[in-house]
């Protein structure tokens, strides 16, 4: 801070004559003494003096001086000394200075008055040239106090150059409680302080030590029974992934080219290891790898440019090559013409290897959420979070993306999420809007963090799979930018979300601007640029040019009446004498008519007037001839004229459009610059400028330059929206991808995970761990857990107590936190979890089917949203008013069968197939899912549906046949869905189908075989999919004997249900 900056009570400046030049340069803090003798001005070991020219000077100073209460600046040492001297109502010796602590509220309030601050420290340096100033005798700070003399200790206000902080002494520090802009005159006294003021690092992760650094990792990895099982599981991976590309082996390649169809074709060198890799890859289509060196033997690393490698499926070619079809676009420079193809581990190796390094941020507490997940997860309470400024959490905004009446615990999670300085948990059971929850919280962090630069509060909207990050990005409407979601795998479809906001917004604003004059004239402006430019870079030939030539005769309101006079003039000049109006086509026809006049007397009397009339009905013919040649033509065809005279006029026109029309088809194409044309573009353009100006606002300017951009430049508006958007969305892979951090330079303020239960816990971490203010976990742990690969448990459970291996795979890192912070909130009073408690997706008797089976029996409940069913009823013949039924497919029909790894049962997927055709074509409105537990009854429906002619093939899958009008709605889009479980959470259908599968009867003693029926996990996602009708099919005694009903209590309780008023049953 400069001393003219500085808060003062009062300035005078004084004028000194100096006994002799003084030894200080001008702008000099300095402090003075007074006598009778004079004055003494001094900076350090530099003394000047002199004598005061105004004796009131000298009285003022012999006052203001020896209370200390005054600040001085040498403004002028020679000839004539001035000093500017500050005075102010008192002063205060701080000897040992003080500290002053910024913690996380008040970084936030600096970013508020500056945009210098991405860093506590770039804030404390803020503020210390904010307070501190040399003095001359030392550095000194100004205090404002109100109207009592006295100066708290524990409580003052610090008055900056344009800011004031009011400091406060909170449990033996003193720390910055508010920052707010200066106002001349707001204190009405100012106190000198002499001493240090300084401003030091008090933020939560600030206060971490060394030593507490090192017990956070110490909690982290020992004593710590669930990551040390995930710790090892993850290693497991690891190894089977290497051994995996080990056994399809590597061999050398001396050459490769790029097939028309983006396929690369790779020449492998003559050596047994190619034998062996074509033996390996055999008939089958297999993960290769194309690079320099061989991943999977630890020689390569994907980090270096020149180890980068070319990923995808890879089949041995009729003459022995391998081709390999690339996962993404190949840039040629990338993939070395000699090198390596090798079994796929590269991209298994960047996971895991992104897994550990957010796992060392975890446990160095690397952010603060980071921190605290940390410490929950070593079971320590977590730390309190410190002062927070806190938001209403609802809005217009708000408002709108939730639609209609908000519930009550969607107000409490958003309040949470926004409010939260660490993490919050939101429970979201089936049909709670949690999709909207999180596109609310989006919304509301954009319109309160709306002044701060994007890339210091931006959000990260990410899940485990691309399809819920695309559910996230397709909700997400904060009013501003689209979020934009980075990642190679689906770089198209998110491209696609991208482009239909684009045209939305060119919609948007067509509609509004386009009948707009000022609008008008500025993009008729830019045509005329446009036109102009493209003339001058590259001439136009002489078709074009008249083209040009009467598009400017049609701008008459842009261009003023002469040059669109001129222009029209200038266009039927050229065409005239160079042909250039007509068309190759009509060319033969106007020669024939041409020629077809009579140029002696004899000719023309026997049919000369017939001819003439001819060619006067020809517009392009007539459209060639001047007004002279006219006018002999039209007395020629009236007969007007004698023979002899009317010949030699009809040879003068003939031979003259002959030539011209012979020459046209010379000068067609010849491409030069007219200099009368150029000219008359420059004028065109210098009245169009003065029009638009005359015309057009700033604003007007900018909307369509703006319009210009969206329509022209999709690339740059692109990478314009990805840099200024408030949120970006990814995978929780591809949070940390090359992509993203050249995006996101800086941790997101906010990361909200959806679909956090379905997340491996060391997946989920990578997130966690990029989250610098809170981290919003969103899920359901009575849904479905994490994917484990079945081939690891066993080993892992090998090592360890099968049932702790069991528990801890089994659980997710949601439910533990769910828990621990349950737990927390009981103790302390924090509340950090919420369960969103009202459904509005299915009819309210199947919502509390759902509540009761799945919720109830942990303590929760989900009430109905719409207690009215009526919005929820159906068409479908055969289930009159039913919202749930049940299709009986006895033992006797056909009992389970094993195929491969998987079960399958034939019949049933055939009634669902007939029953699904009737659903369908009685129904245009509805959409329909089809579930099962097994991969192989998957197969069996699709078989099914392919025998009746609704499914076709494609290569080894089937897909809904595109012939059959009643399997897609009127914008093309699929009306059924059928799949396993596990591709079903989030999403929801009309009507469901549930395939059980399970028929077989044990032997007496022995209970029956149910398989994953029995996870309630994943039948709560199965039954509660549907909105209007679900309909079991399947042996309904498997799960209403006594041993069912213990094993599979939900099936059989929904077999009860299906019995009662609202219920349908029928046998197959």
């Amino acid at each position: 801070m400069k001393i003219h900056d500085i808060a003062h009570r009062d300035e005078r400046v004084v004028r000194i004559e100096p006994v002799r030049p003084m030894p200080i340069e001008n702008g000099t803090p300095v402090r003075l003494d007074v006598s009778e003798a004079g004055i003494t001005v001094r900076h350090g070991a530099r003394v000047g003096a002199g004598r005061l020219v105004d004796h009131d000077d000298h009285e003022w100073l012999a006052a203001v001086v020896p209370s200390g209460a005054y600040l001085a600046e040498l403004l002028v040492s020679d000839p004539a000394a001035a000093v500017r001297v500050l005075t102010y109502d008192g002063d205060e010796r701080w000897p040992d200075g003080r500290q002053v602590g910024v913690d996380d509220q008040a970084v936030e309030d600096a970013r508020r008055f500056t945009r210098a601050t991405s860093t506590v420290a770039d804030v404390t340096a803020w503020l210390a040239g904010e307070f501190r100033l040399d003095g001359g005798g030392g550095p000194v700070s100004v205090i404002g106090t109100g109207g009592s003399a006295a100066m708290r200790a524990d409580a003052f206000r610090l008055v900056g150059a344009s800011v004031v902080v009011d400091v406060r002494l909170v449990d033996d520090m003193l720390l910055v409680e508010r920052i707010t802009r200066r106002d001349q005159g707001q204190e009405s006294r100012l106190t000198l302080v002499h001493g240090s003021v300084s401003f030091v690092d008090a933020t939560r992760l600030g206060k971490l030590s060394f030593s507490e650094q090192q017990e956070l990792k110490r909690l982290a990895e020992a004593d710590n029974a669930y990551l040390g099982i995930w710790n090892e599981y993850n290693d497991l991976e690891r190894e089977a992934a290497r051994a995996a590309a080990r056994a399809m082996g590597s061999a050398p390649y001396d050459r490769w080219t790029l097939l028309p169809d983006g396929r690369m074709e790779f020449e492998l060198v003559r050596h047994r290891s190619s034998d062996v890799l074509r033996d390996s890859i055999g008939r089958e289509k297999v993960g290769l790898e194309a690079g320099s060196r061989v991943a999977f033997d630890g020689s390569a690393d994907p980090s270096h440019a020149k180890d980068r490698v070319v990923i995808g499926d890879a089949v041995v070619g009729p003459r022995g090559t391998i081709i390999l079809e690339p996962a993404r676009q190949v840039d040629r420079d990338a993939v070395p013409q000699r090198g390596y193809l090798a079994g796929a581990y590269t991209l298994d190796k960047v996971r895991i290897d992104r897994r550990n390094r957010a796992q060392v941020a975890m446990m160095t507490g690397a952010t603060f959420p980071a921190r605290q997940v940390g410490l929950i997860l070593g079971d320590q309470r977590p730390e309190p979070v410190g002062r927070a400024r806190r938001f209403p959490p609802l809005s217009a905004r708000v408002k709108e993306i939730l639609g209609g009446l908000p519930t009550e615990a969607q107000v409490a999670a958003i309040d949470l999420a926004i409010n939260s300085r660490d993490v919050v948990l939101i429970q979201g059971p089936p049909g709670t809007g949690k999709t909207r929850v999180i596109a609310a919280i989006q919304a509301r962090l954009a319109e309160i963090n709306k002044e701060a630069p994007a890339v210091s509060k931006r959000v990260l909207l990410t899940s485990y799979q691309h399809d819920a990050v695309a559910n996230l990005v397709q909700a997400a409407d904060d009013g501003t930018l689209p979020p934009v979601k980075l990642g190679r795998t689906h770089e198209q479809e998110d491209r696609t979300h991208l482009d239909a906001w684009t045209m939305d917004l060119a919609a948007r604003l067509a509609q509004r601007h386009d009948n707009s004059r000022p609008n008008q004239q500025v993009r008729a402006q830019q045509a005329l640029l446009d036109r102009t430019t493209a003339y001058r870079e590259q001439p136009f030939d002489v078709s074009a040019t008249v083209d040009l030539l009467n598009w400017v005769a049609q701008q008459a309101g842009l261009v003023g009446t002469d040059v669109a006079f001129e222009a029209r003039k200038l266009a039927k000049t050229l065409a005239h004498t160079l042909g250039a109006h007509v068309q190759q086509a009509a060319q033969g026809r106007l020669l024939r008519l041409a020629r077809a006049l009579r140029e002696t007397p004899e000719a023309y009397a026997d049919d000369g007037a017939l001819t003439a009339i001819r060619v006067l009905h020809d517009g392009e013919f007539v459209d060639l001839l001047d007004d002279a040649q006219r006018i002999a033509v039209e007395e020629a065809a009236r007969g007007t004229v004698e023979p002899r005279d009317a010949a030699p006029r009809l040879k003068a026109v003939k031979q003259d459009v002959i030539d011209r029309l012979l020459d046209g088809r010379a000068r067609a194409g010849i491409i030069a610059a007219i200099p009368a044309v150029e000219a008359l573009l420059d004028r065109a353009a210098a009245h169009a400028e003065r029009e638009v100006m005359l015309a057009a606002s700033p604003i007007d300017l900018a909307i369509e330059q703006f319009r210009k951009v969206i329509e022209t430049q999709p690339h740059e508006l692109r990478a314009s929206i990805v840099a200024h958007t408030r949120a970006l969305a990814a995978t929780c892979q591809q949070a940390v991808s090359g992509q993203m951090r050249a995006t996101q330079s800086v941790p997101f303020a906010t990361v909200i995970v959806d679909e956090a239960a379905r997340a491996n816990p060391l997946d989920l971490m990578i997130p966690i761990s990029l989250a610098s203010e809170r981290v919003v976990l969103v899920g359901d742990h009575r849904q479905l857990p994490q994917l484990l690969d079945d081939q690891l448990v066993p080993r892992l459970s090998s090592r360890h107590n099968s049932a702790v291996v069991e528990s801890v795979l089994n659980r997710s890192l949601f439910e533990r936190l769910f828990t621990k912070l349950r737990d927390c909130e009981r103790r302390d009073g924090t509340k950090r979890v919420i369960t969103l408690d009202r459904q509005f997706r299915m009819h309210p008797v199947l919502g509390s089917f759902v509540s009761e089976q799945f919720y109830a029996p942990h303590g929760e409940h989900v009430a109905n949203g719409r207690a009215d069913g009526t919005a929820f009823a159906h068409d479908l013949p055969g289930y009159g008013t039913a919202v749930c039924g049940w299709i009986d497919v006895p033992h006797d029909r056909g009992r389970e069968e094993r195929v491969g790894s998987s079960i399958r049962r034939r019949r049933e997927a055939e009634i669902i197939v007939r029953e699904l055709a009737d659903g369908l074509q009685a129904s245009a409105a509805h959409t329909f899912g089809v579930i099962t537990f097994y991969s192989g009854q998957v197969t069996a429906i699709w078989e099914a549906m392919y025998a009746e002619g609704m499914a076709i093939r494609d290569g080894a899958d089937y897909r809904l046949n595109p012939s059959v009008p009643w399997l897609h709605d009127a914008r093309g889009l699929p009306r059924v869905r059928i799949g396993s479980v596990d591709a079903f959470q989030g999403r929801e259908f009309d009507v469901v189908y549930l395939s059980t599968v399970r028929s077989n009867r044990p032997r007496p003693g022995k209970a029956p075989h149910l398989g994953f029926l029995v996870l309630p996990n994943r039948l709560c996602v199965a039954m509660s999919r549907q909105r209007r009708l679900l309909v079991a099919v399947g042996d309904a005694a498997m799960f209403t004997s006594e041993s069912g009903r213990v094993a599979v209590p939900a099936l059989a309780a929904f077999h009860g249900l299906t019995g009662g008023e609202h219920g349908c049953r029928r046998s197959a």
